[in-house]
């Protein structure tokens, strides 16, 4: 019995650092491609900002195409 759980409690430990490993790389890697940009939390306000922006976007976008079909 002892001997199975120092196997599994290795087997934790590896799989642990294998984790850590790969978690690692991956900020690494997201940090290099996006930077600075990801520490920053947007403010409540903009983010409610841009959504408004992005619908009115969206609504001009889709105006045209009423008018050319009611020509």
């Amino acid at each position: 019995m002892c001997l199975e759980r120092a196997v599994r409690e290795e087997a934790v430990e590896r799989w642990k650092q294998l984790y850590f490993a790969i978690k690692t790389e991956l900020d690494d890697l997201i940090h290099t491609t996006y930077g600075e940009t990801l520490r920053q939390k947007p403010h409540e306000g903009e983010v409610k900002t841009q959504c408004k922006n992005s619908r009115r976007k969206l609504k001009l976008g889709k105006k045209p195409l009423r008018h050319s079909k009611e020509e």
